[in-house]
């Protein structure tokens, strides 16, 4: 019977001997080395000095940090107007990048207006107010209809026109409309809508100079989209130039975000010098 013989491959560039040569030597082998170059950002991570006040700053965070959860925690006996700014307070804390602090007071805050309203909001007829309310419960994780919607619909199915009279009530619903799941046509449609009216807008000489910046960053990317870091970053100077704002809330933020900014430049120092190592 015949056997099947398999050669040993052989290599050109390697001139070794056979396997039978006892005096074989092995060869070097050569490897190529690679250049890395070095980091356009030199070494500035890896030194860290940590600021001389940031004690004082964390301690002044926590008596701020006090302050606005006694109000986040202020529930008048279902008294209306206060309900109203407890969700706008509960909005602007989120967009300020200060929720991470408020976790249960938020919570607790939502679910009493979700059990006090359910799916009968203070007043049907104020949108900015009505959307409000919707998107942040929507947010949390609350079951509230989109019917609530159909009051701003007239006989031939369209949102109403006068709406467009009412930019901060568009960009309210048009944010509220990011909260929508599949089959729910009215917040399609309200979606259609926003986004041409403030487009608009947006386009109009008169219209202030900070609405139309949010109304083109809001076109750009709603906030369902965005990180809630850079949210902060971008709205504190609108908050800031708001007539209306609260200084122990714009404070904190600013502190909170510096603060926060100091203990990454305090961990990228550090992974800098076990990269470095």
């Amino acid at each position: 019977m015949s056997t099947l013989s398999i050669s040993s491959p052989t290599f050109s560039s390697s001139p070794l001997s056979s396997a039978g040569n006892t005096n074989s030597t092995k060869q070097e082998v050569i490897r190529n080395s690679v250049i890395f170059h070095d980091s356009i950002w030199g070494d500035q991570f890896l030194e860290y000095v940590e600021k001389v006040n940031i004690a004082t700053e964390k301690q002044l965070i926590e008596e701020l940090k006090e302050e606005v959860r006694k109000e986040l925690m202020i529930r008048a006996c279902n008294e209306a107007s206060q309900d109203i700014k407890l969700i706008q307070l509960i909005d602007v804390v989120q967009r300020l990048g200060l929720a991470y602090h408020f976790e249960k007071e938020i919570e607790e805050s939502l679910q009493h207006i979700y059990v006090t309203y359910a799916d009968k909001w203070i007043n049907y007829n104020n949108i900015e107010s009505l959307s409000l309310w919707f998107r942040l419960l929507r947010q949390h994780g609350f079951n509230v209809s989109s019917d609530i919607f159909e009051n701003h619909i007239d006989e031939k199915g369209n949102f109403q026109e006068p709406l467009c009279n009412d930019p901060q009530g568009m960009l309210a619903l048009y944010e509220a409309t990011y909260m929508r799941v599949e089959g729910e046509e009215v917040l399609d449609k309200a979606l259609e809508f926003t986004k041409i009216h403030l487009g608009i807008i947006s386009k109009d000489p008169s219209c202030d100079s900070s609405l139309r910046t949010e109304i083109e960053q809001a076109l750009k990317q709603p906030l369902r989209k965005r990180s809630p870091r850079l949210e902060a970053v971008r709205y504190i100077p609108i908050y800031q130039q708001r007539a209306s704002h609260n200084e122990v809330l714009l404070k904190l933020a600013k502190l909170d975000f510096n603060v926060l900014q100091e203990m990454h430049k305090y961990e990228l120092s550090q992974i800098c010098k076990y990269v470095h190592i």
